[in-house]
């Protein structure tokens, strides 16, 4: 790509946040590939244009003496996201879908046109921190192990983002439900499952790191297949690290390379989030442990939800409100072990050089044609 223009602006709201002493390499790390890009960055986007602003802007001012290609895909966002980007980062390439393709299948988009060494999945609602690049790309290279790497995610208000997981388990319907996750029996899982009980300042080898800022390399994505398309929203991060792994690949966590995540303002627009959730799980579950395990994980949600309505009709006479927003929840988990979910609709799709370009996408890119 050509030398990028974008502007030098600060981000104030970042910049306010102190995050202790900074762990920046104490040389710059140059790669030794030539014109190779060192990072392709792909981010799919859904009206979150101001963020996804921030994030452009933090990248060109973070990427140090990087080499880096920039994809932004586009679906169907009515906020004037894609007229942002073709007009501020006329270097950043931009596929526009004219429908809402899903996380997945907008990600393979862009990583069917990349090029970069490394491919990094990073959501639009983030901030790249000085180094995070940088630390990311230095360690992919020095660790021939290593098939992705996970940064260190902050919340806005500067405070740790617990973004580490365990794969799923019968348990996952409900430690990752925010209203049920601290009910007595549930709770001292739902820690565990978080990987909250353990240091978050060491790398270590991890199984499931959010998608919201992965880096895997391209050896590893063009052997495993990239994104499997089957989940339309949640789950394919955890697919993409279960196959990683499954294959002999390791998965790290670098405390060095720090990013804001301002966390989920795409879903937040979404009442469909709950169903979306649990549809995926199942077909994780359906996907990679076969039909008995989920044929077990619709009862175990069945026989849970039960308990936690118990619970929450022992709650009515002290916390009414508490209460009622329990009940819900554990009946929206119920209802979802029922959900429906045809065969074709599990179909993997993960082989990379499947993804095609879209007849209903355009891609723009300043002077370049991709």
């Amino acid at each position: 790509m050509p030398e990028d223009t974008v502007s030098e602006k600060t981000i104030d709201h970042v910049e306010a946040i102190t995050f202790g002493p900074d762990v920046l390499p104490k040389q710059v790390y140059r790669s030794d590939q030539g014109s190779v890009p060192d990072i392709s960055i792909c981010l799919v986007n859904w009206n979150t244009k101001d963020m996804l602003r921030d994030c452009l802007q933090s990248i060109d001012q973070h990427k140090d003496d990087l080499q880096i290609e920039v994809f932004v895909i586009d679906n169907a966002s009515n906020d004037g996201s894609g007229d942002m980007v073709k007009t501020e980062f006329p270097n950043v390439y931009l596929i526009e879908n004219n429908t809402n393709r899903g996380f997945a299948q907008a990600n393979n988009q862009g990583i069917h046109q990349s090029s970069g060494r490394h491919i990094f999945l990073l959501n639009p609602d983030t901030v790249i921190l000085p180094g995070a690049l940088t630390a990311m790309v230095r360690f992919l290279d020095t660790h021939p192990q290593a098939g992705a790497v996970a940064a260190r995610l902050f919340n806005t208000d500067g405070t740790l983002q617990y973004s580490l997981r365990h794969f799923p388990n019968f348990l996952t319907p409900f430690t990752e439900n925010t209203n049920l996750a601290h009910i007595p029996g549930i709770h001292c899982y739902s820690r565990r499952s978080r990987m909250m009980t353990w240091s978050h300042e060491t790398v270590r080898e991890v199984e499931q790191p959010a998608g919201a800022a992965l880096m895997i390399k391209r050896a590893c994505i063009e052997t495993l297949g990239s994104l499997n398309s089957c989940y339309h929203m949640f789950f394919e991060d955890v697919d993409i690290c279960y196959r990683i792994r499954e294959n002999g690949w390791k998965i790290y966590y670098l405390p060095e390379a720090r990013i804001i995540h301002h966390g989920g303002q795409s879903v937040k627009k979404r009442k469909d989030m709950g169903l979306q959730f649990y549809r995926s799980l199942i077909k994780f579950f359906r996907i990679h442990r076969g039909r008995s395990w989920e044929y077990y994980v619709r009862i175990f949600m069945v026989i849970l939800s039960l308990y936690c309505m118990f619970y929450s009709l022992i709650l009515m006479l002290r916390h009414p409100k508490k209460s009622l927003v329990i009940g819900k929840s554990a009946f929206n988990v119920m209802r979802a072990a029922f959900y429906r979910i045809p065969v074709y609709d599990t179909l993997p799709d993960n082989n990379l050089n499947s993804v095609k370009a879209n007849p209903d996408s355009n891609i723009k890119a300043g002077v370049n044609t991709v």
